[in-house]
C-alpha cells in the first residue's frame, strides 16, 4: 500500500536522538541514533536506528514504512509532521510535498527518548571491564603501572586548586592545548580530568555552578581518571584487576579511567583513551618534580613550558606541557 492509500491522520511529530548507548563499530566505538515517528496520541508508530548521518539521509524512507507498517493499527498517514531538526524538515518537504512539514519543538519525542534513557539506566546490569576490542590487558596493565606511580606522587598534594590549569600538547594522540586539571585537594575525589580545549572546560565550570542550583545543563566530553576504594569499586572490575595482576598503589587506590560523552553517557574505553592516560600520568610526574617552578608560574610568575618524551606502551610519544595555561 502506498503513502496516498493510507488512512488520514492528524499530526505526527518526528524525532531523532542518539541512543543512550555505545556499540563497536568497525573504526571503533560509536553511539547510534534512534528516528522516531508518533502519532497525536503519543503512540510509537515506527522507528529506525543506525548512524546519525545515515538516519538523516533514510527520514522519508522512514517514515513511508511507518505509514505503510505502523507498529499499531492500521496504515495512516498524517495531515501535518512536526520534527525539530531542520534537516530532517528539508528532507521531509522534498520527498512529501503533499505533507505539511513543521519545524518545531518535539516534546512528544524527547519525553519518549528520556523514558528509553531511564529504563536502560535501571535495568542496565552489563559487567563493566577494562578491556574493549582493541584494547589488550598488556595495553591496560601499562595504564595501571602509570596511574600507579602518579597515585604515589600525590599530585593534588602539589598543585594548588583544580582551577590551577596545565596545558597539554600529545600531537601523536590529537590532543593541541588540551586542558589538564588535577583534582582532589580537599582529599576526596583524587584524580585528574582532561578536556580538550579551554572552552570545554569553562563550560564544564559554568554547569557545575549551575548543577548547584538545582539545573540540569549540558556537560561537555571529558577524559576522568578516578582513584576509587577497592570496595566501591565494580565487582566486576574488581575481579578483572586480580585476574591480570594489574599494579595498584593501594586499597584506596583502585584506578577507572573514564571517557564522558557530552550527555554523561560513559563510552567504552578506547586504546586512545588508556594510552593518552598513561602518558599525561607519566609526563605530569615529571613535570611535578618542578614544584618551586610550578607555583611561582601559577602565582604569576615566569611560564613553565616542557617538551618531554614519555616511554609509554607501544613507544615513545612527545609531549609538550604549560604552566600555566594559556
Amino acid at each position: 500500500m502506498t503513502a496516498s492509500k493510507a488512512r488520514k491522520g492528524s499530526e505526527w511529530t518526528g524525532g531523532l536522538a542518539p541512543m543512550p548507548a555505545w556499540v563497536h563499530g568497525e573504526d571503533g566505538p560509536y553511539r547510534p541514533g534512534m528516528l522516531l515517528w508518533l502519532n497525536a496520541e503519543g503512540l510509537v508508530l515506527g522507528h529506525a536506528v543506525g548512524r546519525p548521518g545515515e538516519l538523516l539521509d533514510g527520514a522519508c524512507e522512514s517514515l513511508r514504512n511507518a505509514i505503510e507498517h505502523p507498529l499499531v493499527g492500521p496504515p495512516q498517514s498524517p495531515q501535518r509532521v512536526r520534527v525539530a531538526s531542520p534537516a530532517i524538515a528539508e528532507a521531509l518537504r522534498a520527498g512529501y510535498p503533499g505533507i505539511e512539514v513543521i519545524c518545531a519543538p518535539t516534546p512528544e519525542c524527547d519525553a519518549v527518548f528520556q523514558a528509553m534513557r531511564e529504563s536502560m539506566d535501571s535495568e542496565s546490569d552489563e559487567e563493566q571491564s577494562y578491556l574493549s576490542p582493541g584494547v589488550d590487558p598488556e595495553a591496560v596493565a601499562a595504564f595501571f603501572r602509570a596511574a600507579a606511580t602518579l597515585y604515589r606522587a600525590k599530585p593534588w598534594k602539589i598543585v594548588p586548586s583544580d582551577q590551577s590549569l596545565i596545558s597539554v600538547t600529545i600531537a601523536q594522540l590529537g590532543l593541541t592545548d588540551a586542558v589538564l586539571s588535577v583534582i582532589g585537594q580537599m582529599g576526596q575525589s583524587l584524580g585528574f580530568v582532561l578536556f580538550s580545549g579551554i572552552d570545554d572546560y569553562q563550560t564544564f565550570i559554568a554547569a557545575s555552578d549551575a548543577i548547584e542550583q538545582g539545573l540540569e545543563p549540558t556537560l561537555p566530553p571529558h577524559l576522568a581518571l578516578n582513584f576509587e576504594r577497592k570496595a566501591e569499586l565494580n565487582p566486576g572490575l574488581r575481579n578483572e584487576i586480580a585476574e591480570f595482576g594489574w599494579d595498584v598503589a593501594s586499597a584506596r587506590a583502585y584506578p577507572w579511567l573514564v571517557p564522558v560523552d557530552a550527555d554523561l553517557l560513559v563510552r567504552p574505553l578506547t586504546a586512545n583513551d588508556l594510552t593518552t592516560a598513561e602518558v599525561v600520568a607519566l609526563a605530569l610526574i615529571r613535570l611535578l618534580g618542578e614544584k618551586r617552578a610550578l607555583l611561582a608560574a601559577w602565582n604569576g610568575g615566569e611560564a613553565v613550558t616542557r617538551s618531554l618524551r614519555v616511554p609509554a606502551h607501544g613507544g615513545d610519544i612527545a609531549v609538550r606541557l604549560r604552566v600555566p595555561y594559556g
